[in-house]
């Protein structure tokens, strides 16, 4: 089951649902505000993720900039605890399931999300596209000769 987290309301988190909702992929929705992520939660993103802690921090919050020389200071246990304590910093949204996630919303991104079967029947009727576009501008070419 995907899990979108989202923290104040921002086009980026209902542009994510909104898009979930057309692709027919079921969600469960948690506000940071209101359901703080779990240090488990925060620990699995890490390991799933290329940069680590970058990858999940905002860097431009004011959080952040405030408390840049703390955050680098501290172990990461207590990091993990820290933005489970202050869940401003992280970014928003974020998107996961068992085996990957995304930051912010990118609806290129945000195919991965997409069941395998689906896409390879969206591919599929983009490949078709593609070649009847092709051979209407073959067919067209040949006409005006």
């Amino acid at each position: 089951m995907l899990t979108i987290y989202y923290g104040k309301s921002c086009s980026s988190n209902r542009h994510a649902k909104k898009w979930l909702l057309n692709e027919g992929i079921p969600f469960r929705e948690k506000d940071f505000r209101f359901n703080p992520m779990t240090e488990q939660d925060i620990l699995f993103l890490l390991k799933l993720s290329y940069n680590g802690v970058e990858d999940i921090i905002s860097t431009r919050s004011t959080l952040y900039k405030e408390n840049i020389d703390l955050l680098n200071s501290l172990k990461l246990s207590e990091l993990v605890r820290f933005i489970t304590l202050h869940p401003a910093l992280l970014r928003s949204p974020i998107l996961f399931d068992h085996k990957q996630f995304i930051t912010g919303f990118n609806e290129e991104r945000a195919r991965c999300f997409i069941p395998r079967h689906r896409r390879k029947v969206g591919m599929n009727d983009f490949l078709f596209t593609l070649e009847s576009d092709y051979l209407t501008k073959q067919a067209n070419k040949q006409t005006n000769k």
